[in-house]
């Protein structure tokens, strides 16, 4: 009976554990729903304060955002006031080049009109003087060598001719038709016609050293050569020579002249001058184009200057937006998880009350689970010892197996007597 009371008693103090654990249990669901209601309740604070603080982030930057605004659109306007400058300095500019490349067309045209007169003057000439180079003449030579045969005969000649004198006339004489005056001495020579009034005489004077007829001969050999160039005497011949070993000169002169006006020919200078546009007077005064260059260049640089500010500030007003941009995006995530939070703690007016309901169920857990606690080391404390009883059980089993053993050892020997007896 004793065992049987302290094995009821240890059932019984298993179901009061079992009993305690199931308040510990309900004791640590409860501080855990607190737990994590009040950390919901905290993570929701944060939220909210990193939203305030990214709204206030905002607030700061729109307020950047609108002061480099004006800045800005100060720098645009600068900017396209400055692209305006540039504009107009690089049309000065080009405008100026375009005049000065007119002038130097006029300039050329003028240089090439003057050199194709120059070409065409000496192309003219050296035509002339290439006919007159060309002209075919006789050996000078040959005309000296006539000339001197008939100074030589037309000597002989005179020598041999009969001197006719007038010493005083009272009518015209002629000789040949020809009239000679008073003391006029004349030579004879061949047939001469006399006229003296009502006289004519036919004077035949004869050659008898043949020097007249070799006159005649060289007198018409000189003729002759005289005639092949266009001479009317010696000198005339002479002069012509001289003419054409001029114009022969001239001709190899007259080339270089040309080939240094037209090396190309003057078909290539009439080309030319004919894709320059026309020549039109230009009183304009030439402009200063290094000054205008520099006055583009430094437009250009203001404008770089400008620009490069305005691209800054731009650029920071972009970065600015970015960071709006990004802080609107963190701000929505927050606001999710803010909203996803909400769902879970309820509404506002009532937290603090499922706070303290949930701290309520905290304490009660725990007053229940301390009751469970002090049944089961009341029902511990007020036990019988089981391991007692089992003790006694197996000393009074151990007794009893004792006197079995007797037993069998008195009947044994018991029986040994008798088989003595």
């Amino acid at each position: 009976k004793e065992l049987e009371a302290a094995e009821g008693a240890s059932e019984k103090i298993r179901g009061l554990r079992s009993e305690a654990g199931a308040c510990e249990t309900t004791l640590k669901a409860a501080e855990n729903a607190l737990a994590r209601f009040s950390s919901d309740l905290a993570s929701a604070e944060k939220l909210r304060a990193l939203i305030l603080d990214k709204q206030s982030a905002i607030k700061n930057i729109a307020k950047m955002i609108t002061e480099g605004e004006a800045p800005l659109d100060d720098l645009r306007q600068q900017a396209a006031l400055a692209e305006a400058a540039v504009k107009q300095a690089r049309k000065d500019h080009q405008d100026a080049l375009s005049r000065d490349k007119r002038r130097r067309e006029i300039a050329q045209r003028r240089s090439l009109t003057k050199a194709l007169e120059r070409a065409t003057d000496f192309a003219s000439q050296l035509q002339a003087s290439e006919k007159e180079a060309g002209v075919s003449l006789p050996d000078l030579s040959d005309l000296d060598d006539a000339n001197q045969d008939i100074l030589t005969f037309e000597a002989q000649a005179r020598v041999a001719r009969p001197l006719l004198t007038v010493e005083r006339s009272n009518a015209p004489v002629l000789l040949n038709g020809e009239t000679i005056g008073d003391t006029d001495s004349v030579r004879l020579s061949g047939k001469t016609k006399f006229s003296y009034q009502d006289l004519e005489l036919l004077i035949d004077t004869p050659d008898v050293q043949g020097a007249e007829e070799k006159l005649a001969k060289a007198t018409e050999r000189l003729t002759s050569l005289l005639e092949s160039c266009g001479a009317k005497d010696i000198s005339e011949a002479r002069r012509r020579h001289e003419e054409r070993n001029s114009a022969q000169q001239s001709v190899e002169r007259l080339k270089i002249e040309l080939s240094t006006v037209a090396p190309n020919g003057i078909a290539t200078l009439e080309n030319e001058l004919a894709a320059l546009p026309d020549d039109k007077e230009d009183d304009d005064e030439p402009d200063d184009l290094d000054a205008l260059s520099r006055a583009r260049e430094l437009e250009e640089e203001e404008l770089a200057r400008v620009v490069a500010e305005r691209d800054t500030a731009a650029e920071g007003i972009r970065k600015l937006r970015h960071q709006v941009t990004i802080l609107e995006t963190e701000i929505e995530g927050l606001e999710r998880q803010l909203s996803d939070l909400d769902v879970v703690l309820g509404a506002d007016v009532k937290r603090e009350e499922r706070k303290t309901e949930l701290s309520d169920t905290v304490v009660e857990a725990r007053r229940r689970w301390r009751e469970a606690e002090d049944r089961v080391e009341t029902a511990e404390r007020d036990r019988p010892s089981l391991h007692g009883a089992q003790a006694r059980v197996k000393r009074l089993e151990a007794a009893a197996q004792n006197r079995s053993d007797d037993r069998l050892r008195l009947s044994k020997a018991e029986g040994e007597l008798r088989g003595r007896l």
